[in-house]
């Protein structure tokens, strides 16, 4: 019986042992097997052949590292026992391809990792067989160019792609075609820069798309069309200069998260989300200047909105109105070009939680911008130009119970008006909340630095929680009790009436300027009129003189041809006595013919003119009209009779 027993012992040791022996020669060389998790993780190995002959059958995750080899070759993995192999991992390699077929063996490998290698080659039939596979991650690679749009087909289960960091230029048309239940794409870091919806056909369930930093500038309409159940968009980083249309976003109707930071987006268009269920918008890192009241409308369910880092010059009151009742999380920092904020601006924003306005070059802030924030709970005010903030401000800090609260790098003024901030800093609380503006102390720290002055120069750099009432300016009662936002009301009302007071200056000037113009031109009118006349006036007068003297001249010379003809006919001279006779003696003396007819004729016409020249020297013209007309017609008719003789 005894020896029975021991038989029996001996037999079950000597099993044991070769049990032991063969798990000891199933593990190859450069590997490392753990029966317990069925995993084997191999390094530096030189070759796959020899390590998958001699690989544990039960081994479900095979893991190489740091691998020798250079290609996944067809023969490699065809003697491995471990067929029913799930994972497989092979990492930071020197592998450059995936030959024909070289992975068929394993009909039931559900996660298939080949990130950080080399590779540049996929034969279009890789992943033949590969039916089971829902995990396929190519990262990290040095792929260009996807030799056929066939080479994912065999993937129908896979449910998430990597083929981020890489350098793809295109995706063929159809490429993701047979991957309806993919639901995670990642292709970010590639050099793609057009996006065609025929590259995305069939992936009806895609859920997340990862496309940053790919040089995207353009985007083809029949990209939204294709994935149009998608939830999460990732755009950042890349070369977008404008937004599609409002009508194709609106085709993504299950989009909760959209990211396009780091972009050179110009401009949001009217209503340019609606459609849209977003939840949370990233637009900081681009040139966006203007944004309008309508901008955001009908988006009531965003609740994260980012517009940092952009050139925002204003916005308007209405801004936030219609994403008011879900917004949680706000930041507008870093818009230096802001300067100041509407009153009405966070009005009806009682959801909102985080609000960070740092950079945004504020001076003031008016006493009624924080009414509403009734749920606040995170801002940061630091770097602007504040030089005091409304009382407001601390009350809403105490009644929301606030955890944290930024506001270094502003420019303190310590007069009258600090005396709010100063009680506010002494509050034990607020050293919890007030983020610490010394980088070698803790956050939140009571010994944490408290802000300090900035001027006027005679406090530079005082701790304002430590200053005292006689060290600052006094102030008149109107000053102590203004905030910042009454002040900036009076100070708008003074510049207003100083713009209308030097607008009325500029109309009194202008008109009269304009009167000095119209009376100089009248002037220049009369003047020009009475130099006209004064030359009328000199031209009749010269006129009136040269007719004179005509006259004298012809006086003259009808008293010199009188004397004249006096010699020459003796008989004028009794013309004097009497006219009635010496007409008479000429009409008859004319019809006498006689020889001397020539001197008869001329001694007529002669007394003719003599008779003109006494009616112009003063005789009456009527009482000698009838003797001139027979002096002349005796003259005229002796002429006659002595031609014809």
């Amino acid at each position: 019986m005894e020896i029975n027993i021991y038989r029996y012992t001996l037999l079950l040791l000597l099993l044991l042992l070769s049990g032991a022996v063969r798990v000891v020669e199933g593990c190859p060389g450069n590997c490392f097997c753990i029966p317990d998790t069925r995993s084997v993780n191999c390094t530096r190995l030189p070759n796959v052949e020899s390590m998958a002959m001699s690989i544990p059958s039960y081994t479900l995750t095979l893991d190489i590292h740091n691998g020798e080899f250079s290609e996944f070759r067809t023969t490699d993995f065809s003697q491995i026992s471990a067929k029913t192999l799930k994972k497989l991992k092979v990492t930071s390699s020197k592998l450059k391809k995936i030959g024909d077929r070289s992975l068929s063996v394993f009909a039931d490998l559900e996660i298939l990792e080949l990130s950080h290698n080399e590779i540049e080659d996929l034969h279009p039939n890789a992943f033949a067989n590969l039916r089971m596979l829902r995990v396929l991650d190519l990262s990290h690679n040095q792929i260009m160019y996807l030799a056929s749009p066939d080479i994912l087909r065999p993937l129908v289960s896979v449910v998430e792609v990597n083929l981020g960091f890489n350098k793809i230029v295109d995706f063929p048309s159809g490429f993701f075609a047979s991957q309806t239940n993919l639901l995670e794409l990642n292709i970010q870091n590639n050099g793609i820069a057009n996006l065609k919806g025929s590259s995305f056909q069939g992936v009806r369930n895609l859920r997340k798309l990862l496309s940053n930093s790919c040089n995207i500038q353009t985007m083809e309409n029949d990209l939204f069309k294709s994935i149009s159940n998608v939830e999460t968009v990732d755009l950042s980083f890349n070369f977008l200069h404008y937004l599609p249309m409002k009508g194709e976003f609106s085709q993504l109707i299950n989009l909760k998260h959209l990211f396009l930071q780091n972009n050179n987006i110009e401009t949001l268009a009217d209503n340019q989300f609606q459609g849209l269920y977003l939840e949370s918008l990233d637009l900081s890192h681009n040139a966006i200047s203007t944004i309008s009241n309508n901008t955001f409308k009908h988006m009531k369910h965003l609740s994260h909105l980012d517009l940092s880092f952009n050139r925002l010059n204003s916005l308007p009151s209405l801004t936030f109105q219609p994403i008011s009742d879900s917004l949680s999380s706000l930041k507008l920092n870093s818009n230096p070009g802001l300067g100041s904020l509407s009153a009405t601006l966070f009005e009806g924003l009682t959801s909102l939680r985080d609000l960070n306005i740092s950079s945004c070059g504020l001076h003031t802030l008016h006493h009624n911008l924080f009414m509403f924030l009734v749920s606040l709970q995170h801002i940061d005010l630091s770097a602007n130009e504040l030089t005091t903030l409304p009382a407001a401000f601390y009350d809403l800090t105490i009644a929301n119970e606030m955890k944290f609260v930024r506001l270094d790098g502003n420019q303190w003024y310590c007069d009258c008006r600090i005396r709010d901030f100063r009680e506010w800093l002494r509050n034990p609380k607020t050293p919890h909340l007030l983020f610490c503006q010394d980088v070698n102390q803790i956050l939140f720290r009571i010994s944490c630095q408290m802000p300090k002055c900035s001027t006027p120069s005679r406090l530079e750099n005082y701790n304002i929680a430590m200053l005292t009432d006689d060290v600052l300016d006094k102030c008149n009662h109107f000053m102590a009790n203004s905030g910042s936002g009454s002040l900036n009301v009076v100070i708008g009302a003074i510049i207003g009436v100083i713009v209308v007071v030097i607008v009325i200056i500029v109309v009194v000037i202008v008109c009269l300027w304009y009167r000095r113009k119209q009376k100089k031109h009248f002037h220049g009118v009369n003047n020009d009129d009475e130099m006209q006349l004064n030359q009328s006036n000199n031209i009749v007068k010269q006129q009136k003189q040269t007719n004179h003297e005509k006259k004298i001249t012809k006086t003259k010379h009808f008293v010199e041809k009188k004397e004249k003809r006096k010699q020459i006919d003796p008989e004028i001279g009794s013309l004097n006595e009497s006219d009635k006779d010496f007409i008479v003696r000429n009409y008859f003396h004319s019809m006498s013919p006689g020889e001397d007819a020539d001197s008869d004729c001329t001694q007529s016409m002669t007394r003719m003119d003599s008779v003109k020249s006494l009616s112009q020297s003063g005789y009456d013209y009527n009482s000698r009209r009838a003797s001139l007309s027979s002096s002349q017609y005796s003259a005229n008719m002796g002429c006659k009779f002595e031609s014809a003789v």
